[in-house]
């Protein structure tokens, strides 16, 4: 082949290669710049909403968390009069609301890419962090090893990662012995003394085993049951990711007519909900409650980790505000009080209960 011919053929193939290359990146430039028109307009007809159902939910925590006796409602279940039922089911009605509104966010958004837009980038973090704040409880498991190790004088290693397998491996030991059979999978303190001090022993052993030290005698451990039982009893109610997902299909509608695909349920359609006699229903209307059923907000009960929950909660859900109000900042005229009440409870969190 000559070398005109072979310039010529080049040529050719270089135009080619250049109309290939031009119309393929042409085509994904267009997908991804109709999928962020796309996901802005979903975040415009769900941003008010979310908005509104984050204020109110800020408010009541607020409320509970940081005003001194006002959340005893909590503490009774709401029974101890009409407004403190009114009280414990509204707050439980705000938080599944939010979750709701979320849900038909994500929902709305499940095909679409968010990769380069800063502005719902932000809101994206915020929204996971919520999510974490009411389903990650990892900590926890810690909490009760270090809890049992102090109370034993057993040593435990400094680092994260042997402390976490260990954590593990103490919640394995306290699900063998069947902690359900007292009707909360949260408290083992309705166990029998047998089984408290069998359980008690096994996780002491473990722990003696991983610190190379022999292990306690049987005297110590029975000495010592009931405070261990309390420690390892540690109460908590994750709303875990799928959890989440199940609570907030429950809490939409789909509708027509209107910019959105999905409405959340109104207050008196959530009642219905939580005094259902259907089986279903009551199983997951169980997991909100308990969130909130019998919990002393003040910190008083060093095991109960949902005060923690509730706390990262609280700071989840102004995050969420903050981000909503930043990326319109034409919403600072109605959610001003809001936002500057939220930026100083998280700049200053002088009213938690339970340290980091």
């Amino acid at each position: 082949m000559d070398v005109k011919t072979q310039v010529a053929l080049i040529g050719v193939a270089s135009a080619l290669v250049t109309i290939l290359i031009k119309d393929v990146a042409l085509h994904f430039w267009k997908e991804a710049h109709s999928d962020k028109k796309t996901a802005k307009a979903v975040y415009r007809s769900y941003s008010d909403p979310m908005l509104s159902a984050a204020v109110s939910l800020f408010w009541r925590l607020r409320e509970t968390l940081t005003d001194t006796g006002r959340g005893a409602y909590l503490k009774t279940s709401g029974f101890e009069s009409q407004f403190d039922k009114y009280k414990f089911e509204s707050t439980i009605y705000r938080l599944a609301a939010l979750v709701g509104w979320v849900r038909a966010y994500r929902r709305e958004l499940t095909f679409l890419s968010l990769s380069g837009d800063e502005e719902l980038s932000q809101l994206t973090a915020a929204l996971s962090l919520l999510e974490g704040a009411l389903a990650d409880g990892a900590h926890v498991e810690t909490q009760r090893v270090k809890s049992a190790s102090q109370l034993w004088d057993i040593p435990l290693p400094e680092e994260n990662k042997d402390l976490s397998r260990i954590a593990v491996k103490v919640e394995q030991i306290i699900k063998s012995v069947g902690s359900t059979s007292s009707g909360d999978q949260d408290l083992l303190i309705n166990l029998d003394e047998a089984a408290q001090v069998a359980l008690c022993q096994s996780i002491a052993n473990y722990l003696c085993d991983e610190a190379n030290i022999d292990h306690l005698p049987s005297e110590v451990i029975s000495e010592t049951r009931a405070r261990a039982v309390s420690s390892l009893s540690i109460r908590e109610a994750w709303l875990y990711r799928d959890f989440q997902s199940g609570i907030g299909d429950m809490m939409i509608r789909e509708i027509s007519g209107a910019s959105r695909r999905f409405e959340v349920l109104g207050f008196r359609e959530f009642e219905a909900l939580l005094h259902s006699d259907e089986e279903e229903t009551q199983r997951w209307m169980s997991r909100l409650v308990r969130v909130f059923d019998r919990l002393d907000i003040s910190g008083a009960d060093r095991f109960d980790a949902r005060v923690q929950m509730l706390e990262r909660t609280f700071l989840a859900t102004i995050d969420l505000l903050v981000a909503l109000t930043e990326i319109d900042k034409g919403r600072s005229t109605y959610t001003s009080n809001s936002v500057q009440e939220a930026k100083k409870l998280k700049a200053d969190q002088s009213w938690r209960k339970v340290s980091e």
